[in-house]
């Protein structure tokens, strides 16, 4: 692991908040603990909560694997699939 990934997977285990750019490139700031984020800095995942003005308030976070989605933890408004868990200061 290296680069912006790495920086990235820091960040959210020191508690900053975590961010997501949508396929579209549109930016939501996440509302969920970031270290409960931090495996997926870097993956594709689909985010289901509540969006407040581009907050998204997690509910369920899942990550693509072999062409499928599997719930990544304990964290139901679509919110869309999102490409990229990162950092954001």
């Amino acid at each position: 692991m290296g680069g912006r990934k790495a920086c990235g997977t820091e960040c959210l285990k020191r508690g900053d908040p975590a961010a997501l750019v949508t396929k579209e490139k549109e930016f939501h700031i996440l509302v969920a603990p970031s270290l409960a984020l931090a495996p997926y800095v870097g993956l594709q995942v689909r985010v289901t909560g509540t969006d407040h003005n581009g907050t998204i308030g997690v509910e369920k976070e899942e990550v693509a694997k072999d062409g499928n989605w599997e719930v990544g933890g304990p964290v139901d408004a679509c919110a869309g699939d999102l490409d990229a868990v990162t950092s954001w200061a």
